[in-house]
């Protein structure tokens, strides 16, 4: 998987998205998934390491089946949460 680290002062956002996906636009009539921005674009790391760092986020945000599929094995989103544009998976996990 991909992971892209936003951090500022106060606040560290995490994106994680399946390594096929990234570089691409998807959407629908209402929304677009446009994972070709900086936003999502990142380093390659294994599960081990991403899985260190999901306790350092604020907000972490999955993007395809293999990164939504993490997020709900760690119980940090649930089903109903789940967006899907154009087919793909799409969730975010906010914590305050």
């Amino acid at each position: 998987m991909i992971v892209k680290v936003h951090s500022s002062k106060n606040t560290t956002i995490l994106v994680i998205s399946d390594k096929e996906i990234v570089g691409k636009k998807f959407s629908d009539e209402h929304i677009q998934l446009d994972l070709d921005s900086d936003f999502f674009k990142g380093r390659e790391m294994t599960q081990v390491e991403i899985e260190s760092l999901l306790k350092t986020a604020n907000n972490i945000i999955f993007t395809g089946k293999k990164a939504v599929n993490l997020g709900l094995k760690k119980n940090l989103i649930e089903q109903n949460s789940i967006l899907k544009i154009q087919g793909v998976p799409y969730a975010q996990c906010l914590f305050i």
